[in-house]
């Protein structure tokens, strides 16, 4: 019993070593370059001490809360299934050794990084602290709400009664309130601090994806219901009992999945406005996750009607179009995902007066999606002709309707794929015209994406055809076998060949119409030497030079700060630029800024 309750902890203790892991590479790569760059011996060895306490901090506590779980699975289990409680004796002092023993390592970890904090509380919003914390929140809020869905699942009559479940909610609830009041209430916390959006983000996108699977799911078995009681009228009552043995599961992750997202994007949407973390969830995750369903969605339908059509079906229509149910869930799911957050790109973007900018960028969204759906259409038809000369040189080929399945393919994704390229693509190219349309970092993403990708999947499908084409010639096969083994590799040249000149030609064209660069200046190591307080005066420099400074400050007592004006930081950008040697210092102080090139 003990192996199978340490058995079923397996996912959780996974989901702990990847955060670990990850927390570990992100500060590994952040303080690298500042190893690197040679930090003094105290520093270096400062830094590695608050590495190993925040680390050791984050293990301790993951492993007290796992052994904290067990005891109170323990007593649960005592309680409701008093029959086990003897097999489960094991789990009780595997629960007790990991909660005391990790638990106080917690403590005393945690303990000397609140002390630092107490003396210097600057390390609020340092990088390994904020790492930590939200390191603890993800972990928390993800084990928790597992715990919840299957707490929920057992209350339901979905399963047999588990204490664990309720053990990881209750301990890891209270880890996650704890840390959670550490960003936001404790002394020094850092509410708005980006380690934060990021958190608030990322959990929110999670939720949604686990209500969105729930709430699909059970739309799916409504829908299903009804379409077999259209048909068997005489069948179970919708909604009965027989609908809701299968829905319990997804009622639980509906519910668990929707508390967490309700928690979490309330305070990610009215604290991180016009943040780029924002604008990524919001366009490439959320709108085009919800426009994708709805297309892949209407694909289904309309594929599996043309199929029907074109008579390439064997079973019977009430069983062929049982797949309604399913896309008909999907669309409706994806069209309110896609209309949600659509309308909360064009409101916080009318707020910060870059409406325009915002079509830009769903415009290409869309453009992008619609044309790998056309690429997808043009794939399946050149590899159906390929084939259709293939089955026509063989007169041993049997089944003549072979062709009509990938047909009704080929026709679905032209058919959803064609307008959502051209309305959104020609939108965009009537404002061509426009210097901001041409130079926009959408458009830009967009053209390059295009460009490159054909090139690629062009020169892919070649290779394999080349290779299909040589090693029939070496092994003496026929040419029918090599346009049979190679249709899709034509397929996806052809693609290529269709979409991929025009988008190179658009491409260069704009970069044509596009103004000349300005000579970039040649890239030098810049430290500046200033007094305490001298930060306006570096700020302005970097500003006017494009690039980041080495920052050094004077111990000295009694020197003045350095002028800060546009004509001061102009003439100093132009020495530095104007410098000979590749590493450049730069001194400033009341009496003057001096440039020396060494």
């Amino acid at each position: 019993m003990v192996w199978a309750g340490i058995y079923s902890l397996l996912p959780l203790l996974l989901l702990l070593a990847t955060v670990a892991i990850i927390v570990a590479a992100v500060v590994a790569s952040r303080r690298r370059h500042e190893l690197e760059e040679g930090l003094p011996g105290q520093q270096r060895e400062a830094l590695v001490r608050r590495l190993y306490f925040y680390s050791a901090a984050f293990a301790s506590l993951a492993v007290a809360a796992v052994g904290l779980s067990l005891v109170i699975a323990y007593v649960l289990d005592t309680v409701f299934e008093p029959p086990l409680a003897g097999a489960r004796r094991g789990t009780l002092a595997l629960g007790l050794v990991l909660a005391l023993v990790w638990g106080l390592s917690w403590l005393w970890h945690f303990g000397r990084l609140q002390a630092l904090l107490r003396y210097d509380p600057d390390e609020a919003a340092s990088f390994l602290r904020q790492g930590y914390l939200h390191a603890v929140l993800m972990a928390a809020a993800g084990t928790a709400t597992y715990g919840l869905a299957d707490s929920l699942r057992q209350a339901f009559g979905a399963q047999d009664f588990r204490g664990i479940s309720i053990g990881l909610l209750a301990v890891w609830g209270g880890v996650w309130a704890y840390h959670f009041w550490l960003t936001r209430a404790a002394p020094g916390a850092q509410p708005g601090s980006p380690g934060h959006g990021l958190y608030l983000h990322l959990v929110s996108l999670g939720s949604v994806v686990a209500t969105g699977v729930g709430v699909g799911v059970l739309l799916y078995l409504v829908l299903d219901e009804a379409y077999d009681r259209l048909l068997e009228p005489e069948g179970p009552v919708l909604l009965g009992r027989s609908l809701w043995q299968p829905a319990r599961d997804y009622v639980a992750l509906t519910i668990s999945g929707g508390l967490l997202w309700a928690s979490h994007w309330p305070l990610a949407r009215a604290g991180f406005r016009g943040w780029w973390v924002r604008h990524l969830y919001l366009y490439l995750f959320a709108l085009l996750g919800g426009a994708t369903t709805c297309l892949v969605a209407a694909v289904i339908a309309l594929g599996g009607t043309l199929a029907w059509a074109l008579g390439s079906v064997e079973t019977n229509a009430e069983a062929h179009f049982q797949f309604v149910a399913g896309t008909a869930a999907a669309l409706v799911l994806g069209a309110a995902l896609w209309a949600y957050h659509w309308l909360e790109v064009q409101g916080e973007q009318a707020e910060l007066g870059a409406l325009a900018a915002a079509r830009r960028t769903y415009d290409y969204l869309m453009a992008t999606l619609g044309l790998g759906a056309v690429a997808a259409a043009l794939i399946v038809l050149a590899s159906l002709a390929v084939s259709a000369g293939v089955e026509a040189a063989d007169p041993r080929a049997l089944d003549q309707d072979w062709w009509r399945g990938r047909l009704a393919v080929a026709l679905a994704l032209a058919v959803v794929g064609v307008p959502a390229w051209a309305l959104h693509w020609w939108q965009r190219q009537s404002r061509v015209a426009d210097p901001e349309e041409r130079q926009a970092a959408s458009r830009r993403l967009y053209m390059r994406a295009a460009a490159v990708a054909s090139l690629l999947a062009g020169l892919g499908g070649l290779s394999h055809f080349l290779y299909v084409l040589l090693d029939a010639l070496l092994e003496g096969r026929a040419v029918r076998e090599v346009f049979a083994d190679g249709q899709w590799s034509l397929g996806v040249l052809t693609a290529a060949a269709a979409l991929g000149p025009y988008h190179w030609l658009v491409m260069l064209e704009d970069q044509r119409r596009s103004p000349a660069a300005p000579a970039a200046r040649p890239v030098k190591a810049i430290t500046v030497l200033v007094p305490q307080g001298g930060d306006a005066f570096v700020r302005g420099l970097e500003a006017r030079l494009g690039a980041r400074v080495r920052v050094l400050f004077r111990a000295d007592p009694g020197v003045g700060l350095p002028l800060v004006s546009a004509e001061t930081l102009g003439e100093v950008a132009d020495r530095v630029a104007q410098a000979a040697g590749p590493r450049v210092l730069v001194v400033a102080d009341a009496e003057g800024v001096r440039v020396y090139s060494y």
